[in-house]
């Protein structure tokens, strides 16, 4: 929103052709699913909640058919079946572009979200330092968006080319993280004065400046592997769709197995 006409420099895109003097911006590829977070059907439902339209999961209505033809039989789907959490979710690239055509953190003062989805704009937002506000479909929605995009930051930083890489924090988060896999049920050892406290303080920063997100990325891993309780399903009902009330109208539009 503005209240003055936007007036944008022209510039070269980032990631298509052209520049941001034109109004067609492409060709723009769909996202691979495999950079999707993937959840169960059970969490899917819960992540969309209660309000969410019933939508077919992909192997249902044809919109090509001819009239009077009939649909296939709709997909069965078990509570622990694995599936993309949004089909429709944002590229990256994209996100990219239409940010860095509008000015980047230079020009915009903040970005309001409707369809956070996976936390793409989130993401960006975080590394281009631009406030951000998104509405989710529900808390289990919200709760994943903070996991997924705390996942893609701490990522971030051990990324080298990434505007928040550090290269002592990275070998701080690595060591970090390895020890943890390797012995998660050893004490810190004691620290105390004496003898040898001067040495490697560069090291100890970045350790120390580690320290708050090592636990953050061991509750990421654990969170993983956990099934969150839920309500009993129907087997042909899809959570994906647009809840009823003022929230995020979702990146998903629905099941569509054949994108």
């Amino acid at each position: 929103m503005s209240k003055n006409l936007l007036n944008l420099p022209s510039k070269p895109r980032l990631h298509f052709q052209g520049t941001t003097a034109g109004n067609v911006m492409g060709p723009v590829n769909l996202p691979d699913l495999g950079i999707v977070p993937q959840l169960t059907y059970r969490a899917k439902k819960e992540l969309y909640g209660d309000a969410a339209m019933s939508v077919p999961s992909g192997d249902g209505t044809n919109p090509d058919a001819q009239e009077g033809a009939q649909d296939p039989p709709k997909r069965k789907r078990s509570p622990d079946d694995i599936e993309a959490s949004f089909y429709h979710t944002m590229l990256p690239e994209l996100t990219e572009e239409i940010v860095h055509m509008l000015g980047g953190r230079k020009k915009i003062k903040a970005i309001i979200d409707a369809t956070p989805g996976t936390g793409i704009l989130a993401h960006l937002c975080v590394k281009e330092r631009i406030p951000y506000l998104g509405f989710s479909f529900t808390p289990s929605h919200q709760a994943k968006l903070m996991k997924w995009v705390s996942s893609s930051v701490w990522a971030d930083y051990t990324k080298p080319g990434t505007v928040l890489y550090d290269e002592e924090l990275s070998a701080a988060l690595v060591e970090e993280s390895a020890e943890a896999e390797e012995q998660p049920d050893k004490p810190a050892p004691a620290t105390g004065k004496g003898r040898g406290r001067g040495r490697g303080r560069g090291r100890g920063k970045a350790k120390a400046k580690a320290d708050g997100m090592s636990k953050a990325i061991r509750d990421a891993k654990a969170a993983a592997g956990k099934k969150r309780p839920a309500e009993d399903l129907d087997d042909d009902e899809d959570p994906e769709g647009e809840p009823s009330e003022p929230a995020d109208s979702g990146d998903d539009h629905g099941d569509d197995d054949e994108e």
